[in-house]
């Protein structure tokens, strides 16, 4: 035991797994078995001897221990849905003393660091603080300190997004978020004084990397921190230290005489971007291909699409698109590797800085290159993985989705695909029978923000029609260029996948002269995953209503005094029961859907929110809040796919740009065949106005799409003609 011990705190991980067959089985030796595993970046190799440890361990004192050791590892691979079910169990079993149980406060504090609930996080951290000393609290407090920096980042985007659309961003106002990030602010300055004056006490490792992490507080020069790296004895840590300092070349140098390929493919890589910063395309090009190849060897795909990625990078830049295009590929097809250990991850910037533009850049120089319906299938091919990847993001977990089961278009339907990028906005149109074309639409992205955030605040005034400027030079600048397509081929139907801001565009109300879009087309929006319409009587249903304040917010909604005359209605046209007011509890909401029993439809008209996440998300019975996750357990309770999902509610869909992948996401996750919301607060009498005419159509077996479609042409020819009271209105399908 001993002499295993003094090998693992020397770093002789190698030879500790040399012996492994020689190894007794006892917990401890087998837990330094796996922890030298992982520290050569081998965990999946480490996961399985925890994981037959912990099977066979049940009545073991140091099971917690076990457990820990494995949710961390878990962490790593990003599986993080597993870590957080066996640190909980860890933390809520653990007999251990009170400094241990904190080891596992700060891993839960890892996991939800790592799943983007910064709130949560903060709590395991501070949990795990006075029980802690030296190394283990330094740790934690610079874990902290990161958590708290991207908590602040997440809250400071939320209020760009609330000044945006003049609105609240997770119920709070912008006066609010900001006190919050004043309050963040002050515990982070402690938190940073905190970890300096400790790692002051500790010196080695632990003191250079909180001076790396801090280095905007820190005292010594980069240079000063550098040489300091360069006196630590040989380890992994001393690798990671160069790294994080940009000396890969000394990286390189550890990676080899610790034989550590997980460290040798990010050194090769980021030695890559160095001569490639400096210009040395060649010597760049053939340090990415090592990198790439020693990540195969011990299948690194973290480390390995990033360096495919580069060398995409290099062969545009040598003018090679040919090249560039095909390195791109292979880029998203190893990313697609990692789906289910992405999916679970949100934190801040880990998706938008690290995976989307991966995404962005292959369909930019695909749009650019393509020159056939060939080209433009392989391109549709990579926005249905971008989508799926986004909804994955969205909802913190894996979509399992089958590329090939997607529906083909019929006569009269033809989808368009808004990709929306900084310098350019293209459109691709696809007709049945996989006939494809694309546009260069004359609008930059930030052309296309400006219009679009102008159009919505015009809509907003009902007693003015400045709207119809700004509805007229939208339908120019994104529709005109595809009538002539779409009025040769007869379509009646445009499904849209509309990208970026367009997600909180209402398209119906576009114009063309004195026309609307809605008008001439039935309109609905689409992930572009599958669509489904195929006409189902709407024989059976749930209908729920919240007029009243709900017991379960301190967000001070107001009532609803339409939703009553909305529901009364839609029983009168359905001949369904009505759950109204204090009887639209939780309970009876969940308990309202059994496999036993198959509804077609479900009628949900409250207050609710799709925000930027699935954790923002959420609907208000009477009596507690509805999670995204709540309602979709429900869904799938039912014996077959709902056919319908309306979500009447004030605010339904508002929030930020991906708000829509809430709705489609729901949809694609639960079988839902159709669900109706809405981008704005509609007023509830607009709304007791429009859903009693949708549901007269599609009680004539008229589709969702067209029975929106006539009921908002219907509200056209009513007193409610301005697109404030009806085009707020959308229909997702999958």
């Amino acid at each position: 035991m001993q002499y295993i011990s003094e090998l693992y705190n020397r770093g002789n991980y190698h030879q500790i797994i040399s012996l492994e067959k020689q190894l007794d089985p006892h917990p401890t030796l087998l837990q330094y078995l796996s922890s030298s595993y992982a520290n050569l970046g081998l965990f999946d190799e480490a996961i399985a001897i925890l994981e037959d440890l912990l099977e066979k361990s049940h009545e073991s004192s140091n099971i917690s221990s076990i457990k820990a050791n494995l949710a961390q590892l878990l962490l790593n691979k990003g599986k993080l849905a597993q870590a957080e079910k066996l640190a909980l169990d860890a933390f809520n079993s653990s007999r251990d003393s009170l400094s241990k149980k904190s080891i596992i406060s700060g891993i839960l504090g890892n996991i939800y660091s790592k799943k983007g609930k910064y709130q949560q996080a903060n709590s395991y951290y501070n949990q795990a603080l006075p029980e802690l000393n030296n190394s283990p609290k330094l740790h934690v407090l610079n874990n902290l300190i990161t958590t708290q920096k991207l908590w602040i980042e997440e809250l400071t985007q939320d209020i760009q997004w609330a000044r945006l659309w003049n609105d609240k961003i997770n119920d709070k106002t912008v006066a609010e978020l900001s006190q919050q990030i004043n309050k963040i602010n002050q515990e982070h300055q402690k938190a940073v004084e905190q970890s300096l004056a400790l790692s002051e006490t500790l010196q080695g490792v632990d003191f250079l990397r909180t001076q790396i992490l801090l280095k905007e507080q820190s005292k010594f020069s980069k240079n000063q921190l550098f040489l300091k790296v360069k006196e630590l004895p040989l380890s992994l840590s001393k690798g990671e230290l160069y790294l994080q300092l940009g000396r890969p070349q000394f990286a390189l140098e550890v990676a080899r005489k610790t034989q550590n390929k997980r460290l040798l493919s990010f050194a090769l890589g980021a030695l890559g971007k160095e001569f490639k910063a400096k210009g040395n395309l060649p010597r760049a090009s053939t340090l990415f291909l090592e990198a790439q190849q020693t990540a195969m060897q011990i299948g690194a795909w973290d480390s390995l699409y990033l360096w495919q990625w580069e060398s995409a990078k290099i062969s545009l830049q040598q003018k090679d698109k040919e090249k560039a295009l095909s390195s791109y590929i292979n880029a998203l097809k190893t990313l697609d590797r990692l789906r289910p250990e992405l999916a679970e991850i949100r934190q801040q910037g880990q998706f938008t800085q690290d995976i989307e533009p991966l995404y962005l850049e292959a369909l930019e120089l695909g749009l650019q290159q393509a020159q056939s319906s060939t080209d433009l299938l392989k391109l549709k091919e990579i926005l249905q993985q971008y989508q799926i990847a986004l909804v994955e993001n969205y909802f913190n977990a894996p979509c399992p989705l089958d590329l090939d089961s997607f529906n083909t278009l019929e006569t009269g339907q033809a989808f368009v695909y808004f990709v929306s990028l900084p310098e350019q906005t293209y459109v691709i149109l696809e007709l049945p029978e996989n006939n494809l074309s694309h546009y260069k639409l004359d609008l930059t992205q930030s052309e296309l923000q400006k219009l679009a955030t102008q159009w919505r605040s015009e809509l907003k005034f009902e007693i003015t029609e400045d709207y119809r400027k700004t509805a007229n030079i939208l339908y120019e600048k994104l529709i005109s260029p595809l009538e002539n397509q779409l009025a040769k081929n007869k379509i009646k139907t445009l499904f849209i996948q509309p990208s970026g801001v367009l997600q909180n565009l209402p398209f119906a109300a576009l114009m063309s002269g004195e026309t609307y879009l809605i008008e001439k087309f039935q309109l609905a929006f689409s992930l572009g995953l599958g669509q489904s319409n195929s006409i189902k009587i709407a024989d059976t249903g749930k209908i729920f209503g919240l007029s009243t304040s709900s017991k379960a917010d301190d967000v001070n909604w107001p009532d609803l005094p339409g939703v009553l005359q909305e529901v009364q209605q839609i029983q009168f046209l359905t001949n369904m029961e009505i759950t109204i007011n204090d009887s639209f509890t939780y309970e009876n909401l969940l308990n309202s859907v059994s496999e036993e029993e198959s509804i077609s439809f479900l009628h949900l008209a409250t207050h609710g929110r799709f925000g930027g996440n699935a954790e923002q998300s959420y609907l208000l019975t009477y009596d507690q809040k509805l999670s995204l996750s709540e309602l979709e357990t429900l869904l799938l309770k039912n014996n077959l796919p709902l056919n319908l999902l309306v979500l009447s509610g004030c605010e339904t869909a508002v929030g930020n740009d991906r708000t829509i992948l809430g709705m489609g996401g729901l949809s694609i996750r639960t079988g839902t065949n159709n669900v109706i919301s809405t981008l704005w607060r509609v007023g509830d009498t607009d709304s007791a106005d429009l859903t009693p005419h949708f549901y007269r159509f599609y009680q004539q077996e008229y589709p969702p799409i067209e029975a929106l479609r006539k009921a908002q042409l219907a509200m056209l020819q009513s007193d409610n003609q301005h697109p404030y009271d009806w085009a707020g209105y959308v229909l997702l399908v999958p």
